[in-house]
């Protein structure tokens, strides 16, 4: 804890001497985002959000857009989803298609139970992104999957958990989406053996099941429960 009150503390000591400099030799929107985009990686979010707005409104265009984008991750990480709203129809509105921005924005829709917004925000994103690094399209195939599904879209939801699999089978996110797949088709026995793949690859991942809690709202821990306990009671 010491450690990293001292390390929140340089970082923003640092940040208010690049803010003095700025102060005496005029604002450069470049560097403002530099400094909020130096400040969220060192997990100064106020600072972030505060430099961001101020590249933002010197700003335009694409340049606007990514600014905005940086004040809404800081601002979700600050757990104010609303603010983080926000900044992203702002984005948004100066760069109708910030492909990023569209997946951040359907994020959020998800872990606020809006599951057609989200969708409709995923799409957008996959027709404005031109590609996806394996474990992205894994992740964000998932969560449509498992948006289409809690919509009672199985087909839909089915075909997306497909081809997050075959994009990183070693996605937690994807097996869970699998599992509720099959669960939605009857299939039990498969959804609870899904279900125990996903526990087992998300232990792997360093605060998995925590990071869905706050950032998506999904308690997989309890969704792998109640599969396996409902699998286990139907064998008897």
């Amino acid at each position: 804890m010491k450690s990293l009150l001292k390390t929140v503390r340089t970082v923003t000591l640092a940040v208010a001497l690049v803010s003095l400099v700025f102060y005496l030799g005029g604002s450069d929107p470049k560097a403002e985002l530099a400094t909020a985009e130096y400040a969220y990686r060192h997990y100064d979010y106020d600072q972030a959000i505060r430099f961001a707005r101020r590249a933002a409104l010197m700003s335009d265009g694409k340049s606007e857009a990514k600014a905005w984008l940086v004040a809404a991750e800081a601002a979700r990480k600050m757990e104010h989803p609303e603010a983080a709203l926000k900044y992203l129809n702002r984005a948004i509105g100066v760069w109708p298609d910030c492909g990023r921005c569209y997946l951040k924005r359907g994020e959020l829709h998800y872990a606020q139970k809006a599951y057609d917004r989200s969708i409709e925000d995923f799409n957008r994103a996959f027709e404005r992104i031109g590609a996806f690094s394996p474990q992205e399209a894994a992740k964000y195939s998932a969560r449509r999957a498992v948006a289409y599904l809690r919509l009672g879209k199985v087909e839909e939801g089915c075909r997306d958990g497909e081809f997050a699999i075959r994009s990183d089978d070693s996605s937690p996110l994807a097996h869970f989406a699998e599992a509720i797949c099959l669960y939605e088709r009857d299939d039990l026995e498969k959804a609870a053996k899904s279900a125990e793949r996903a526990y087992n690859l998300g232990m792997a991942y360093p605060f998995f099941f925590t990071k869905e809690r706050e950032e998506a709202g999904e308690d997989w821990l309890k969704v792998y429960t109640a599969l396996t306990l409902e699998a286990a009671r139907n064998r008897r």
